[in-house]
């Protein structure tokens, strides 16, 4: 609990430079916990454990470190091209034309699996006509670890 308590406390403090007033309450909690479990259960039982709680705490830092690192991955429109594969049907260039006079736009983002599944819809030349705006390149900059 305290390593936890801690770990997030630290994510608010350097990583969102935010302070949490109730972050900090909760880790002064934990440590304080951890304190008085330790003195009242007396050393013995904590040598006794120690070989188990080391490695539960390393599995706990190893997990939290891979969540953290693959929320750090970064990827440009570069690294994923995706082609439309699907030719367009009549409906579709009829819809594209449609929209493409209401001035209508379509936000995506270039990874994004279910925005790929729409292009695929539209097939190569309805897409062609749909005003496509592109989410990742204005929003990358502003995104941290924590959106992902």
């Amino acid at each position: 609990m305290l390593i936890v308590s801690s770990y997030l406390l630290y994510t608010t403090l350097f990583e969102f430079h935010e302070k949490c007033s109730f972050c900090i309450m909760s880790t002064l909690l934990s440590a304080s916990l951890f304190i008085l479990a330790l003195s009242a259960g007396g050393w013995q039982k904590l040598r006794q454990q120690l070989l188990t709680v080391t490695m539960v705490v390393i599995l706990l830092l190893l997990g939290l470190l891979g969540l953290y690192t693959l929320g750090n991955i970064s990827r440009s429109a570069t690294e994923i091209n995706y082609t439309i594969t699907s030719s367009s049907s009549e409906a579709n260039m009829a819809l594209a034309e449609h929209l493409e006079k209401l001035e209508v736009k379509m936000y995506d983002a270039f990874w994004c699996d279910h925005c790929n599944q729409q292009k695929e819809m539209f097939g190569q030349g309805a897409w062609s006509q749909i005003n496509y705006i592109e989410c990742w390149d204005t929003m990358a900059p502003k995104l941290t670890p924590s959106h992902f």
